[in-house]
């Protein structure tokens, strides 16, 4: 309102960021992605610690080949995974400890617990031993996360011939029998290179959106009502049954837009343009502030309440970029919202949830931001 200007030159980590308010310019930077806008140079060197061939900070033919395993693999376009049925069966391995009967005390650490299974059991089977996968990852991630002097990755190349092992394993089950046909015996790496996305995506990113959405449903009474209304009448070991959940799913839906994880979009110009008439040189960034667009009132009429029942309708602009848009839109975004409303379902089952921190008061603008690290929920048999 200040600048009265939905186009502004800012400076980002020292480079000049161009930031992009306007939906036809948000449009034209994420539908040129990644030819014209590929990603920053921070991303590259952070992600390339854990997963330097991973189609997110890939660019052209390699981001085209990449791009297509994805695909493939996770089933794009496809409204159900071949493999949901197995997905379910890991979902209930692992989240129906946490909802025993009686009463119940959930924080975060239960829920990322369980993520961190039902994220190994997805990608590799339901039989296998999540630790085992994922302490490896841990640690790397652990040196992407270093933003200034990073030292050279150890261990990446055991963990990714640890990945290909696992993957092309007999007794592997889940993702990783899609994955293995795709892997060329003299080259095995680049389809490795893409799992370690995949599995932080789901144990971290996932396993936070659900949380968030837990917490808002115990908050908004009437909600939660309907949602368990919903999963009462569904069948959670039926991948047609879970799929049909759409008021759980725009719990999610709702949950991703007030808290995105992904808070800006940050793109690196690869070659000179213009975005709506402003030119943008190349090396230049431009920024995509979720946080802000999500709550636009030209968005959404009450843009800081809890509105799950908004995405009955679809079809949302591009300023909506939980997981983002056009050529680069997350490739597992239909397996996200399936794992979020199976787990979902499987909490909201046989339990009220009531949040008892942070406190939320359901009648005020729902905040900018969450803490979920702190989160505790009681969940009372009903």
């Amino acid at each position: 309102r200040s600048y009265a200007s939905d186009y502004l030159w800012l400076s980002v980590a020292g480079k000049p960021t161009l930031l992009v308010l306007d939906p036809k310019g948000i449009r034209h930077v994420l539908d040129a992605s990644p030819d014209v806008y590929g990603p920053p140079d921070l991303k590259v060197r952070g992600m390339s610690h854990f997963q330097p061939g991973a189609v997110t900070i890939s660019t052209g033919d390699d981001w085209k080949r990449r791009r297509a395993f994805n695909d493939d693999v996770l089933a794009v376009g496809e409204r159900v995974h071949p493999r949901a049925a197995e997905f379910l069966a890991v979902v209930e391995r692992h989240v129906t400890p946490l909802a025993k009967t009686g009463t119940m005390r959930l924080r975060w650490t239960d829920i990322h617990g369980a993520f961190r299974r039902i994220t190994a059991g997805v990608v590799f089977g339901l039989d296998v031993d999540a630790e085992s996968v994922l302490a490896r990852l841990d640690g790397l991630m652990k040196n992407a996360n270093r933003l200034a002097g990073q030292p050279d990755t150890k261990g990446l190349h055991a963990f990714q011939h640890e990945i290909l092992d696992r993957m092309c394993d007999p007794a592997a089950g889940g993702l990783a029998v899609a994955a293995c046909p795709y892997v060329e015996p003299d080259d095995p790496l680049p389809v490795a290179g893409q799992i370690p996305h995949w599995l932080f995506a789901m144990k971290d990113t996932l396993a936070t959106n659900c949380a968030h959405a837990l917490a808002l449903v115990a908050v908004h009474g009437d909600v939660q009502e309907r949602a368990r209304a919903e999963v009462a009448s569904a069948d959670l070991s039926d991948t047609a049954s879970v799929d049909g959940m759409a008021f759980v799913e725009g719990c999610l839906r709702d949950s991703q837009r007030l808290w995105p994880t992904t808070p800006i979009i940050v793109r690196r110009a690869v070659q000179d343009d213009e975005v709506e008439g402003h030119p943008v040189p190349a090396g230049s960034q431009v920024l995509i502030h979720n946080g802000f667009n999500h709550r636009n009132p030209d968005f959404m009429a009450d843009p800081d309440a809890f509105y799950p029942e908004a995405w009955k309708q679809g079809g949302w602009d591009y300023r909506f970029n939980a997981l983002s848009n056009g050529p680069q839109a997350c490739a597992g975004s239909g397996i996200v919202h399936f794992l979020g409303r199976a787990v979902l379902g499987r909490l909201l089952q046989h339990h009220r949830w009531t949040l008892s921190h942070p406190t939320l008061d359901p009648g005020q603008p729902i905040p900018h931001a969450f803490d979920h690290q702190a989160m505790l929920l009681t969940g009372e048999s009903a």
